[in-house]
């Protein structure tokens, strides 16, 4: 198993969290319906008849129309090589101060997005972000075999708990419609990269590979060919680096991580 230094709830949490711009949507209630005055439906024995008012009199009382709806306002967005305050300044105070002491904010974010996107994992990026210390694997001597087997040790699935904290305190629906705040500025970022890829697609496309990652409970087996261990089940050992790190952060976590993000994709497809 490869070691890794990305936080799998941050490859795409980072691309999004980090670009977020947290602007108060607008919205003002239509006017209350005026009822048109009408004519009684029948009239009582002695009672008189009101007088039929002027069609131009009616008109005047018909029901008021609804007020226009009001578009939320667009946020006026500074460029990319002065965003730095303007992503701070709308950064949740949950997310970690090493990555607002880092300049371009929005194109180390951008790195991350197109990494992910590909399934890679963009070290250099986030190494500032990883847990400590190596992910713990259990060694276990059994009579009669002249090697020990390896598996991954549950025990250091908690060090990813904290993440899925923080990404779990934005509502998934409120992010997918911050993120639109801030696609140009991601958009150009990605372009320096090269990519012209949108960034909705490349978002989805992270996403998706997330979701692919199976859920598994029980001990997972690893083997050390050489230093570094790898999974002994070759469909776990071909999935992708990021998919590999998502399913480092254990079964709970990956099921925490993969019900936000579906919110999450079925926002931005809208």
């Amino acid at each position: 198993m490869k070691s890794s230094y990305l936080i799998a709830a941050l490859a795409v949490a980072a691309a999004v969290i980090l670009g977020l711009s947290f602007y108060t949507r607008l919205s003002q209630d239509s006017a209350p319906a005026v009822e048109a005055p009408g004519l009684p439906e029948s009239i009582e024995p002695g009672q008189a008849a009101e007088p039929v008012r002027p069609a131009s009199e009616l008109e005047a009382l018909e029901e008021t129309p609804p007020s226009p709806a009001i578009d939320p306002p667009v946020p006026v967005l500074p460029p990319l090589n002065a965003s730095d305050g303007f992503v701070r300044e709308r950064l949740p105070d949950s997310l970690p101060s090493a990555w607002l002491e880092r300049e371009d904010l929005l194109r180390r974010t951008a790195v991350v997005l197109e990494n992910a996107t590909r399934g890679e994992i963009p070290k250099r990026q986030l190494a500032f972000l990883a847990p400590d210390g190596p992910f713990p694997v259990l060694m276990v001597e059994e009579p009669g075999r002249e090697r020990p087997r390896f598996f991954t040790d549950p025990a250091g699935y908690a060090r990813y708990d904290r993440y899925l904290d923080m990404l779990e305190a934005l509502p998934p629906e409120q992010l997918g419609t911050l993120l639109t705040d801030v696609t140009p500025l991601l958009t150009e970022a990605l372009k320096e990269l090269g990519s012209q890829a949108p960034v909705q697609g490349s978002l989805l496309g992270a996403i998706d590979q997330m979701l692919a990652v199976p859920v598994i409970r029980g001990d997972i087996e690893l083997v050390q060919p050489k230093v570094l261990f790898e999974y002994a089940d070759p469909s776990l050992e071909n999935l992708s680096d990021l998919q590999k790190q998502v399913l480092r952060m254990g079964p709970d976590n990956v099921e925490r991580l993969q019900s936000y993000l579906s919110v999450l994709r079925e926002s931005l497809s809208r």
